[in-house]
């Protein structure tokens, strides 16, 4: 039976090394729910090592929200778009940017929020499963 482990110490204690997680934002004029998401990845038990905001040319104030949250945790950056895209296009652009650098990672839209001390669970040594 897996046992919950909620801090972060315990999940470095069972692998012997940080867990890599990442979690990419895509997100387009999102300012009435952007704030509930991010402080929703800021606020987890066990924090992601990056969290990547994808910006496709927002019209409202976005990108200030999003500069709070950048500001305030360096584990935050935010990916402007050039251009605006299609949704698809801003997810495809976040996928192929973290596929490149993390072991694991989720999506969250910018309109959702995750459950507060969401957490990973070991399966096995080195081996993580990201309960949803």
């Amino acid at each position: 039976e897996r046992m919950p482990l909620s801090l972060h110490n315990d999940l470095k204690k069972v692998s012997g090394e940080e867990p890599d997680i990442a979690y990419v934002v895509p997100v387009h004029n999102g300012a009435k729910n952007l704030k509930d998401a991010l402080t929703s990845l800021a606020e987890q038990t066990l924090a992601p090592h990056k969290v990547y905001i994808f910006e496709n040319c927002s019209t409202d104030n976005t990108v200030e929200i999003a500069q709070e949250f950048i500001d305030r945790y360096p584990n935050f950056e935010l990916h402007p778009a050039s251009e605006f895209l299609s949704a698809k296009e801003n997810f495809d652009r976040a996928y192929a940017y973290v596929i490149k650098r993390h072991a694991f990672f989720a999506a969250l839209a910018h309109d959702d929020a995750l459950a507060p001390k969401r957490c990973w669970w070991p399966t096995q040594k080195h081996s993580w499963q990201l309960v949803m």
